[in-house]
């Protein structure tokens, strides 16, 4: 387009205090009910469209009481981009004559295009004033233009905003529907104009006429309305009010079935994918036009598929997208870079992201494996249980169920497999960036405490490995990993009796009798500790031994000072 949206800063509207925040070209607000996703969106539509603002759209609070005095404001940055969609120095030689004096520099010498929307209470009309003004310089408190900015700017400023309820079906009757007002102008050619009128008014004499009660009708209503001749049609013979009798229809061979007695979720895509295809039309057509397209909930009455393939719907777009979401089929198909945490505090909406972090290669393809390729329904969990293999990813959860009596799903804690020692700090980030709480469970060798004290330290600061042990971390004492733990807890035999009974009896026996021919002085504790650590067993026995574990009720001390602080984060949801 020319342009994009860089930072977005709003003040006092709904449950938005004083934020400032970053865009990216495809924006994904996720996080729970009540923390902002949709007062985010509206912030928009007051700054770009006619949307209202009434009292109830004020920021309050017990310590902020409704005031008139106070004002409600949308800053917006918009900034010059290249082809690549890449930030540039200067906006192009069209949008350069449309904003002329409008365009500002910023600290780097770069252009800019700063809208102020403010929202003030005016006793003359007892309601709320919008008054949009120009940003000659973008500071903490920016510094406003005199003038104010012309309508045939913002008519370059388009703004779509789709919410959960979407229908095409009823978009095609609702006069005020982004569809509908797109297709009220059928542009017809005037020749064409003529020849349809013609048709439609012999058709529709032809109808009434040889239908006997309207020609009745028609005939009475002559007779009591002598001023004028009366006029019947069922077809518009008015161009401009064609729209309004659309029908979309699908023909499956059998005849035509209207959209109407379609799924929602058909009906769903189909506004959205007629909304995508007037936006890209405008835009390549129009030299100075910018798009934002704000989506609630795009996944809603969707198959599980089809919420994954939303994703490169949006990225069809040639606008610029922000879309709310609670869905982790839709999140999975997303970049982690585009994704913003919603969280509500008694400050007020917050919102934070990954953006500005300066990840290695390696750190975001691990961010990428862990919260969008595999576990994106982590993003949504109240608590993450961080830890470094297979074995504890799959043993854990069968504490949990022992131990409260509800699986980690009715929890909604996720127990992720980090894959090693030196991999916690992007994790961890990310889970403070996203405002989930973690306990890490590590083992106890003295290379890991060394490698993940190297990793609390670089991300919280030095001093903080010591004071979150016990608290946030917990170590398999006495240099011990997961399987030598349940050996020196005295579990030997319950796991000895389960592999020696049931499927894995045969290849327990064989795998025993081959570690013991190739070790004969090894103790049975120590060859039942190699046979666990073998890393095709470490998928295949983990489950069965930690059920069998905790049925026995040994479940190993460390694990039940972790469950315990467990339930010490999260016990009003247990």
């Amino acid at each position: 387009m020319g342009i994009s949206l860089n930072t977005i800063r709003i003040k006092n509207v709904r449950s938005i205090r004083d934020i400032q925040f970053e865009l990216g070209n495809n924006t994904v607000l996720f996080g729970h009910n009540n923390g902002g996703k949709s007062n985010f969106l509206y912030a928009i539509t007051l700054a770009l469209e006619k949307a209202r603002f009434e009292k109830e759209d004020l920021f309050f609070s017990d310590e902020e009481p409704y005031s008139e005095e106070r004002e409600a404001s949308v800053d917006l940055f918009f900034v010059p981009v290249d082809e690549n969609g890449h930030r540039c120095g200067m906006f192009n030689d069209d949008w350069s004559a449309l904003l002329g004096c409008l365009i500002g520099i910023d600290d780097n010498g770069s252009q800019f295009f700063g809208l102020h929307t403010t929202l003030s209470y005016d006793k003359d009309i007892n309601g709320y004033r919008k008054i949009r003004r120009n940003i000659s310089l973008w500071t903490d408190k920016p510094q406003l233009n005199s003038q104010r900015i012309p309508e045939k700017v913002m008519d370059c400023f388009d703004c779509t905003y789709m919410d959960a309820q979407r229908d095409i079906s009823l978009d095609i009757t609702d006069r005020q529907s982004f569809w509908n007002k797109r297709i009220s102008n059928m542009n017809m050619p005037d020749e064409l104009k003529t020849r349809y009128c013609e048709t439609v008014r012999e058709l529709n004499r032809e109808i009434i006429d040889n239908n006997p009660i309207l020609t009745d009708v028609r005939n009475n209503l002559d007779s009591i309305i002598p001023d004028g001749t009366i006029s019947m049609h069922l077809i518009p013979e008015d161009v401009n009010k064609l729209h309004r009798g659309l029908e979309i229809g699908i023909d499956d061979g059998a005849g035509i079935i209207s959209i109407s007695n379609m799924g929602l979720g058909t009906r769903n895509l189909a506004v959205l994918s007629s909304i995508r295809t007037i936006i890209n039309s405008d835009l390549e057509k129009i030299k100075t036009k910018y798009c934002i397209f704000l989506a609630e909930e795009p996944e809603s009455h969707l198959h599980p598929s089809l919420q994954k393939s939303l994703v490169k719907e949006f990225k069809k777009m040639s606008a610029q997208t922000i879309i709310t979401t609670h869905s982790p089929f839709f999140i999975s198909k997303s970049d982690i870079t585009d994704l913003v945490c919603c969280n509500h505090s008694k400050d007020g909406s917050k919102y934070t992201s990954l953006k500005g972090n300066n990840f290695s290669d390696k750190e975001s393809k691990l961010l990428n494996r862990v919260f969008i390729e595999r576990r994106a329904e982590a993003l949504f969990s109240d608590l993450i249980i961080l830890s470094e293999g297979k074995t504890e990813l799959l043993a854990l959860p069968k504490y949990f169920e022992s131990y409260f009596g509800k699986t980690t799903d009715e929890m909604n804690v996720s127990v992720i497999d980090v894959g090693g020692s030196s991999d916690y700090k992007p994790l961890l980030i990310a889970c403070n960036a996203f405002k989930i709480k973690w306990i890490i469970f590590s083992d106890g060798e003295e290379k890991t405490i060394k490698s993940l004290s190297n990793e609390i330290n670089s991300v919280f600061g030095k001093g903080n490995f010591d004071q979150m042990i016990k608290e946030k971390i917990f170590i398999i004492p006495d240099g011990h990993c997961y399987e030598d733990l349940l050996i020196a807890e005295g579990c030997a035999e319950i796991i000895e009796t389960t592999l020696s009974t049931g499927k894995y009896k045969n290849r327990f026996k064989n795998q025993k009798n081959d570690k013991k021919n190739k070790n004969p002085d090894l103790s049975n504790d120590e060859l039942l500790s190699l046979i666990l650590k073998m890393e095709d067993n470490k998928t295949e026995y983990a489950t069965p031994t930690a059920k069998a574990i905790s049925d026995a009720k040994k479940i190993p001390q460390v694990i039940k000072d972790m469950l315990l602080m467990v339930k010490k984060i999260i016990g009003d949801t247990i």
